[in-house]
């Protein structure tokens, strides 16, 4: 354990600022701010994301690879709870960001216009279990880790309008779109000019959508002709049936209701091997989630020429995908 420290402190670097609550040294320049951490939080709120992480980000494994943003404020009431966890308890607690690598959890939290520093190194998850730091050197690691992300996520620039209206762009070429976004690599682009309010090149799947309305969405915009879908009533509920290529599919739900990701890997399975759907990684895993179907071949033509950008930017669908469960 006292390796995994050392290594952490050599990624982290030694760097200082100041705390709400605690001593921190004396001129030391502040590293994250009120200001910049409101930034983190409203770009989290604007692209839907409520966790991100990147391999290596800062040079070597640690907790800096993983951020999880919760940029509201909430009350956990415990009297509410169930079972086990109901007590007479209410908690506040502020927004925050969380950095963490089992045992190591850190956090960057902010009350009243003021940063408070957290970092607990035996497990402690939740923001208010987790120690308060004075530690001059803890506080050094919370700042280096919020910069990297800062940098990483291009605040400022990132919360800047995109220059041109989407309704001044070209939307003829679907595929110059998604050239365009990934070899620029912009996820205000994602969210401005292929967002929700347009169908026409990837397809918003929101944790409350009709199932059959996303078989519907997806033949939109890959046209084959004869992709259908229909709940048939049974003893309990309904089951959804997808049919494509005279072939009546049971999506096989576990249990009486329909879900999003048994719908989208179903989907998915039988438009294969003609047509894949892929997950848009940047659209978040909050409650509206942007997905790709594109033809097998249309993907290998991208991933010929980007599949670095390619692999970045989409994910596959698998049996065991978890989007919205």
């Amino acid at each position: 354990m006292a390796g995994f420290f050392e290594s952490l402190a050599r990624f982290l670097g030694a760097m200082t600022g100041p705390a709400r609550r605690g001593a921190s040294p004396d001129g030391a320049k502040a590293r994250a701010t009120p200001r910049a951490l409101q930034e983190v939080f409203e770009y989290s709120v604007r692209f839907n994301i409520v966790g991100k992480g990147f391999s290596r980000l800062g040079g070597e494994p640690g907790p800096a690879e993983r951020i999880t943003f919760s940029p509201r404020p909430r009350r956990i009431d415990f009297r509410q709870a169930h079972g086990p966890y109901r007590r007479d308890e209410i908690v506040d607690v502020p927004a925050y960001l969380q950095w963490s690598a089992y045992p190591v959890f850190a956090f960057l939290a902010l009350i009243d216009e003021e940063l408070e520093y957290r970092f607990g190194t035996n497990g402690e998850a939740t923001h208010w279990l987790c120690p308060i730091t004075a530690d001059p050197e803890r506080i050094a690691q919370i700042d280096r880790m919020f910069l990297l992300w800062y940098e990483h996520l291009g605040l400022p620039e990132s919360l800047d309008p995109p220059p041109s209206p989407a309704r001044d762009i070209d939307r003829s070429d679907k595929m110059g779109l998604i050239r365009h976004y990934l070899r620029v690599g912009d996820q205000a682009f994602l969210f401005k000019v292929l967002g929700d309010d347009h169908d026409d090149v990837v397809m918003w799947v929101d944790w409350r959508e009709a199932d059959d309305d996303i078989v519907h969405m997806c033949e939109k915009l890959i046209r084959t002709g004869d992709l259908t879908a229909e709940f048939v009533p049974n003893d309990v509920s309904a089951d959804l049936f997808i049919a494509h290529r005279g072939v009546r599919t049971r999506v096989p739900y576990n249990g009486p209701d329909a879900d999003r990701d048994t719908t989208l890997v179903t989907l998915n399975a039988i438009l294969a091997p003609d047509h894949e759907i892929r997950m848009c990684r940047e659209s978040g895993h909050g409650d509206t989630v942007a997905f790709l179907p594109l033809s097998a071949g249309q993907w290998q033509s991208l991933e010929e020429a980007m599949p670095l950008e390619v692999k970045e930017k989409f994910m596959k669908l698998s049996k065991d995908s978890a989007i919205f469960s």
